[in-house]
């Protein structure tokens, strides 16, 4: 009897452990984007839209750094996001070069 009081008593264990597991990361990340965006609205120069992140942005929030290829990516998206001032030099990689006060006479 006692040895089947044990057992009774093991299964319900197990049972409930089963039951009191938690949501994986991912789910809680998807939840979380969930309730951002339906708590966020448009309101001004405010717009929903910044709560939809960039490739380096989800690089910036992941746990893991990103692959060199998609370091890549982000700096060359970076890079021609950049709006140059009008007449500025190009140097040989394309980026434009910075003019120094002692260049121009300074």
């Amino acid at each position: 009897m006692k040895t089947l009081h044990l057992a009774f008593l093991l299964g319900c264990s197990v049972l409930l452990a089963s039951c009191a597991t938690t949501p994986s990361a991912a789910d809680l990340d998807k939840l979380t984007e969930q309730v951002m965006k339906s708590s966020f609205r448009d309101e001004g120069i405010a717009k929903a839209d910044r709560l939809n992140q960039d490739l380096g942005q989800k690089a910036c929030s992941s746990d893991k750094a990103p692959s060199e290829a998609i370091a890549r990516q982000i700096e060359a998206e970076s890079l021609a996001s950049i709006q140059w001032p009008a007449g500025a030099a190009t140097s040989a990689t394309g980026a434009k070069a910075r003019s120094s006060p002692r260049a121009a006479g300074a």
